[in-house]
């Protein structure tokens, strides 16, 4: 370094000795206002001895010269005339860890008052600008000692104004998402004795701590996380100096630090909702003012937001309205960092739940018998909701075509009663509840709830009805109808009693509907009886009622010839056991022929005949007659009325003749018929032969002396046809069932014979 030729100024004069490769460095200086030397211990360790000055120029340049022996406090064989020196006292210096001690140490700097021992003073030399300084110390590094020369100085002006400093913390607030700012630490000139430690930081932490030259430095300030607070940067007063060792002033900066995240409260007001109550005010309550806050950051799940208002800077309403027809959890919540408050830092989440239950409870009613008749005329009736539910009891429930009784509730959501019909009904019964005539837990009104059952506890009656009435010897049968007031099952023929007629053709029409034919077998009586018992059913199994009816018959046939005597007084008389011949009279006649072969004329009135054990020839007459023929081989014509004739033992032929006759065959015998347009009989016991006539009247005059009248009759024809069907015997001419066509008698066959053709003689009689 060049020297300065200069007036002697108030100041300090600096030399240096060694540099950082050397194993002793130090500088020393003295200041002209204090009249202080000072020694600032770089490197290495040393006893210092005196100081030595000369206005000589000297080529040593911080040259230290390592003695071996030299003790002395001179600066003999530097080949430089010292004008003056000053000694150094160890008491005399002052400095960190000298503490008494005569060695100087590196790192520390010491200083000592200027004494002025001997010589030319240092001031003089040094206004004349040209001065070198040589310095004697021993126990170097705890070796030897040296004598150090520096004919070169450094002069710093005297500076007694203190240093000052800018401190600019760049940004000038900080948030959570720019958090850290450049700090600049601006002194008004060099200084020395600064660094991080004299930095006091509040609201953050300082780093890289830099240099940048003698005045200027730099760190990186970065705020507290979640705060909010005014964050400084400052430097103490007194805590640097400038070269002149002037104390530094203080210096700051503040920032503004807003780290703290804004949070949010959701708040569903309602903690449920129903069916009945399905919204609620849901408020948003920020922690702080915030911006870029709407509803489209506001996710709804269970519901839909409406009304969203903004009422002030931290504060936002909305309605939440929830969906229908569901059981939830709905939620109203906002997103981490969908808004920010003014210093823009990004929120916090922030949501809320609330119970939805907008399901209306729904209700299956169930009778569980589909149908009900008289004989289960009830059924369990379950009411089943689809989740537990409050204020239902049998009051909601509403029965049409009957009654409801033993209502129980067996949980929160199964009831049970018991349903019977109304009696002699046919309908459609039901059992019903109305819908909000219920609600569930949640208070949701409840969903109407139905079911119906076929009833039909109406027993059915059946009518009676005859195509033809009276009945008489030319018509003695007549299609029977059973009209139902219902379809019916189990009806038979089996069900059906009789008086007075048999029953044939019994045919099912349609299932409320029969029909049949009714014969008359018995013309002594006035009328016939058809009934029906209770022993059918409808279709759902309501017993039948029984009923009946009456079908009128006329009595007796056409008029007879007197045979009798005169008047009409009864004749009783029996034959002997000869061959007698009886003739009644014209009253009710009690005949009997005893044994032999008798001829019997009952005349007129309803006689009762008895031939006896002979072959006898038996006339009734007119009148209702009774004829027995007993034994023998007997003929016996009833003539006209409704006569029974029962031939007996022995083979008889019975002529029945007009009127609907009872004919008992008894033995081997032949029925006659003389006309094919004989009233109808009955003949019971068949098993022989039938006998048409077919020369007509002329029959009448084979038959004997008895007057029977002059009655057209009409014969039937040779290689005529017999129609058997349904136990009615019908003639038939031609087989064409055309106008010849007659019914003559219901059979009733003993054994097993076959009824044909092959029994039927066609002949004159």
């Amino acid at each position: 370094m060049e020297s300065l030729i200069m007036a002697l100024q108030e100041g300090t004069y600096i030399w240096e000795y060694g540099d950082t490769t050397q194993a002793l460095w130090f500088t020393a200086s003295y200041n002209t206002v204090t009249n202080q030397w000072t020694v600032d211990m770089k490197k290495g360790s040393m006893d210092l001895n005196a100081f030595w000055w000369s206005n000589g120029d000297s080529n040593a340049d911080g040259t230290i010269r390592l003695l071996s022996k030299d003790n002395s406090l001179n600066m003999n064989g530097t080949g430089i005339v010292w004008d003056g020196y000053d000694k150094i006292s160890d008491t005399g210096l002052m400095g960190t860890e000298h503490n008494g001690s005569n060695l100087l140490t590196a790192g520390n700097t010491y200083t000592y008052s200027y004494s002025k021992d001997q010589g030319v003073e240092i001031e003089s030399l040094l206004a004349q600008g040209v001065v070198t300084l040589g310095v004697r110390a021993t126990s170097v590094n705890g070796t030897g000692g040296i004598k150090a020369v520096d004919g070169q100085f450094v002069f710093v002006p005297y500076d007694n104004t203190p240093p000052t400093v800018t401190v600019d913390i760049v940004n000038a607030s900080l948030n959570d998402g720019t958090n850290s700012s450049l700090v600049s630490f601006e002194f008004s000139e060099d200084v020395t004795g600064f660094d991080d430690s004299d930095v006091n930081v509040s609201g953050g932490t300082l780093s890289d701590f830099t240099q940048v030259d003698g005045n200027s430095y730099t760190a990186i300030f970065t705020a507290d996380d979640a705060v909010e607070t005014i964050g400084s940067v400052s430097v103490a007063a007194d805590s640097y100096t400038d070269i002149a060792g002037n104390n530094g002033g203080a210096g700051t900066d503040t920032v503004t630090i807003d780290t703290l995240n804004p949070t949010l409260a959701v708040d569903i007001v309602n903690a449920s909702l129903n069916d009945g109550t399905n919204s609620s005010l849901v408020s948003f309550e920020f922690s702080e003012d915030v911006t870029g806050f709407d509803d489209s950051d506001v996710n709804v799940s269970g519901g839909t937001l409406s009304d969203f208002t903004q009422v002030d800077g931290n504060s936002y309403t909305a309605i939440f309205t929830a969906d229908d027809a569901v059981e939830t959890i709905g939620s109203v919540s906002v997103a981490a960092d969908s808004y920010t408050d003014i210093a823009g830092n990004n929120g916090g989440a922030g949501t809320d739940t609330v119970t939805i239950d907008t399901l209306n409870p729904t209700l299956a009613v169930d009778i569980v018998n589909a149908s009900l008749n008289d004989g289960t005329n009830s059924s369990l009736v379950s009411f089943e909701f689809s989740e537990d539910v409050t204020g239902f009891d049998d009051s909601d429930v509403n029965v049409s075509g009957g009654t409801l009784s033993d209502f129980t509730q067996v949980d929160g959501n199964s009831y049970t009663a018991i349903f019977t019909a109304d009696d002699a009904v046919e309908t459609t019964g039901s059992v019903s509840v109305a819908a909000d005539s219920y609600t569930d837990i949640a208070g949701n009104n409840g969903g109407a709830g139905s079911d119906t059952v076929t009833i039909d506890t109406l027993n059915p009656t059946v009518g009676i009805t005859f195509d033809n009435s009276p009945l008489t010897g030319q018509n003695f049968s007549t299609t029977v109808t059973f009209q139902f007031s219902e379809a019916v099952s189990g009806f038979t023929a089996s069900d059906v009693t009789l008086t007075k007629g048999v029953l044939s053709n019994f045919t099912s029409v349609n299932g409320d509907t029969y029909t049949a034919t009714f014969t008359a077998t018995d013309f002594q009586s006035p009328t016939g009886t058809v009934a029906v018992s209770n022993d059918y059913f409808d279709t759902l199994g309501n017993q039948g009622v029984a009923n009946s009816a009456n079908i009128a018959m006329t009595v007796g046939g056409g008029p007879d010839p007197n045979d009798g005597p005169s008047g009409g007084d009864s004749v009783i008389g029996s034959g002997t056991i000869g061959a007698d011949s009886i003739t009644g009279s014209t009253g009710d006649d009690d005949l009997s022929g005893i044994d032999g072969t008798d001829t019997i004329n009952g005349g007129d009135g309803n006689d009762t005949i008895n031939g006896g054990t002979g072959a006898d020839i038996i006339r009734g007459g007119t009148g209702n007659d009774n004829i027995i023929g007993l034994g023998g081989f007997d003929l016996i014509y009833g003539g006209s009325g409704n006569d029974t004739i029962n031939g007996g033992n022995g083979n008889d032929t019975i002529v029945g003749g007009f009127g609907n006759d009872s004919l008992i065959g008894g033995g081997g015998d032949t029925f006659q018929f003389l006309s094919i347009y004989d009233q109808q009989d009955v003949i019971t016991g068949f098993n022989d032969t039938i006998v048409f006539d077919i020369t007509g009247a002329s029959a009448f005059t084979a038959l004997g002396s008895g007057a029977l009248g002059t009655t057209t009759y009409t014969g039937a024809i040779d290689g005529g046809y017999l129609t058997y069907s349904g136990g009615v015997l019908s003639y038939d001419a031609d087989g064409s069932a055309g106008s010849t066509f007659s019914p003559l008698a219901i059979v009733t066959l003993i054994g097993s014979p076959t009824l044909s053709d092959t029994n039927v003689l066609f002949q004159a009689l």
